[in-house]
């Protein structure tokens, strides 16, 4: 007796993928909230830290410092998703007007992988323009929000050497600013309050940009962001298989072109 045919296989093929494509995005849609006031500490550097960690953070002080950075703070993120601890060195260099942050995440389960997401951003802010900022970094996940024209953030995934990192973003900014006045928005509009400059920059700010973007909308209930259905879909999408490694690939490959297009100048 025949149980299955090309149909039923097909019928349950599709019926697979509508939900993985189609139901994925809408839990999204119902259970992402995005503090608007996200609760974010000091961290304690007496603290113990997985080792493959404080490593991370060792090795890229010393080559930031010999860039010319001075650290300004480390601060915690409690809990971004369940069971994952996000850690982040704030650095600054203040003859260049730029801000770095270092960024490990990393699991709470025992016997899990320690360190899930590590990377560093340079940032460099403008004062006036069409420009608000440039942004540099060496991450290798996919990014889910969408792209700004006023603040374009380029992507070197391969390059894990800080001090080329450091580099190639001050190139790129005078490539793509030249002569613009820099603003270091960390001391020159918040005094040195990394929290603060945390909250309003690295959040507030971000999470409005992509409410222009029609990705984020504002839920005043509950103080947070939450995506719109269709931000759901665009954000989960590109973080699902076969989309999330064709995009990684064409981010290395173009990270790669941009390296070489810039040691050449």
């Amino acid at each position: 007796m025949e149980f299955f045919n090309i149909e039923t296989i097909a019928g349950v093929a599709l019926s697979l993928a509508g939900a993985y494509f189609l139901g994925i995005p809408l839990l999204i849609l119902v259970n992402q909230r995005m503090a608007a006031n996200p609760e974010i500490v000091e961290f304690d550097e007496s603290a113990t830290l997985p080792e493959v960690v404080s490593d991370y953070f060792y090795a890229c002080e010393q080559e930031l410092t010999e860039a010319g950075f001075e650290r300004a703070a480390s601060i915690a993120l409690p809990d971004p998703v369940p069971n994952v601890r996000a850690i982040l060195q704030i650095y600054f260099h203040q003859p260049k007007s730029t801000a770095c942050m270092v960024t490990a995440m990393f699991g709470l389960t025992e016997g899990g992988p320690p360190l899930q997401t590590r990377y560093v951003e340079f940032v460099t802010r403008f004062r006036g323009g069409e420009l608000e900022m440039v942004q540099t970094n060496n991450s290798t996940e996919v990014n889910a929000f969408a792209e700004v024209p006023e603040s374009p953030t380029f992507r070197l995934p391969h390059v894990t050497d800080v001090a080329r990192l450091a580099n190639y973003h001050e190139q790129l900014v005078d490539r793509t600013a030249p002569g613009t006045p820099r603003s270091l928005a960390m001391l020159d509009e918040f005094g040195g309050d990394v929290v603060e400059y945390l909250r309003v920059k690295a959040f507030k700010e971000a999470y409005e940009r992509q409410v222009e973007t029609g990705y984020l909308r504002y839920d005043s209930g509950q103080d947070c962001y939450r995506p719109t259905l269709g931000g759901a879909y665009k954000m989960t999408w590109k973080n699902l298989w076969p989309i999330k490694p064709l995009i990684l690939a064409r981010t290395r490959a173009a990270g790669k072109r941009l390296e070489t297009e810039l040691d050449r100048r």
